[in-house]
């Protein structure tokens, strides 16, 4: 019996380490500008006594250093660190008196800075860069003050003119709070699980031009006023389309995506006029009969994580992707008809029911959008 009690005692003395360890795993709620992201995170040490730095590792990573924190006499002060899985750097921020205080930064896995911007007690005053947006201006106490400047993919710029928050000229466009989404690709409230390039099987693996153009689709107000444009005649049905296809709250376009390539033609860009954006245009004028055989007789694929980025996955709009040929990679836009909403997504390609509009997206060497050509209608 005394030898049962101490092989007992000795199974806890091992074990116990292991069950307090797992016992410490907590959910850490980290403000990232306009929203959060939840880290599951095991503190693993504080150090010193007035002034103290307490260290967070992943919970399912040991290895890796989730958080840096500094405290002075209990309240958090000074610089906090949040790293991504990947132990890069992901946000630098200044508190002060246990808000935030001072610059707060958020950076790419690539080191490149994504959102740059100045708290006063806790709220925004001051310059602020949403560089990955081409969004720039200024803030006083937590509302838009002064010039506010956006720059889309196409060149195009939006201005507009704040005073303490109200509108006094200029693009509406700046009227919804800009938002940084955490590690995914739009505005979900979600955690940052969801990685630029999905890598875990072959028909999930999803080309990050393919990301970029659904990007653009989600994110980009100059398609917005296009599509509007293409899709309603009339200027009260055009405000009608902007309601029921973009959500404010997240600022995207709403469209489900299909899984599967498929084979679209562009013989409405293969016309003598010139068409709008110039490198496209001479290609399509040199190229363009070969460009649209390829496109039309390319083997389809299924990527089934396509659908990862979609923004709505029961709405009315769907986005389909053709083959990438030559680093020009084309995307229709299809609005489904009423009669046609409950047939499988892919019966709504091509059916004659339903309208679509096409784009062509022309990358460059660093695999970046260069230049967006739409298709355009004529009521």
């Amino acid at each position: 019996m005394d030898k049962l009690l101490k092989y007992f005692f000795l199974f806890w003395i091992v074990l116990f380490p292991f069950l307090s360890k797992a016992q410490q795993v907590v959910e850490e709620v980290i403000p990232f500008d306009t929203t959060f992201i939840t880290y599951k995170v095991i503190y693993t040490e504080t150090l010193g006594d007035y002034f103290q730095l307490k260290r967070a590792v992943f919970a399912d990573n040991p290895d890796v250093v989730a958080i840096e924190k500094n405290f002075s006499n209990g309240v958090q002060n000074g610089i906090t660190r949040i790293y991504y899985p990947s132990g890069k750097l992901r946000i630098k921020a200044i508190y002060g008196s246990g808000k935030l205080q001072g610059e707060w930064v958020n950076y790419g896995e690539d080191g490149v800075i994504i959102t740059k911007g100045v708290y006063n007690f806790g709220v925004k005053h001051g310059y602020w860069a949403y560089k990955s947006l081409k969004t720039y201006g200024r803030y006083t106490n937590g509302v838009k003050h002064r010039k506010w400047i956006k720059q889309d993919v196409n060149n195009q710029k939006f201005k507009a003119f704040y005073w303490k928050g109200n509108l006094k000229k200029g693009a509406t466009i700046f009227n919804e709070n800009y938002k940084t989404h955490a590690d995914t690709l739009f505005a979900t409230g979600s955690d940052s699980t969801i990685q630029v390039v999905v890598e875990d099987s072959a028909t999930n693996y999803v080309d990050e031009k393919y990301i970029l153009v659904l990007k653009h689709l989600a994110q980009n107000y100059y398609f917005r006023k296009v599509a509007k444009d293409y899709f309603r005649p009339t200027k009260k049905e055009r405000a009608k389309f902007i309601d029921n296809y973009v959500d404010l709250t997240r600022d995207v376009f709403k469209f489900n995506v299909n899984s599967t390539t498929v084979n679209i033609d562009i013989n409405n860009f293969l016309t003598p006029e010139k068409l709008l954006k110039p490198t496209i245009d001479s290609l399509l004028k040199t190229s363009g009969k070969e460009i649209q055989q390829e496109l039309l007789n390319a083997e389809n694929k299924e990527f089934s994580g396509l659908k990862k980025y979609s923004t709505d996955k029961n709405g009315s709009i769907v986005v389909f992707v053709s083959k990438l040929i030559n680093n020009v990679l084309v995307a229709e836009i299809v609005e489904i008809a009423d009669e046609n909403k409950g047939l499988p997504i892919l019966d709504n390609f091509n059916n004659p029911k339903n309208t679509s509009m096409k784009a062509i997206f022309l990358f460059n060497t660093k695999n970046e959008i260069f230049e967006v050509e739409f298709q355009k209608r004529v009521w």
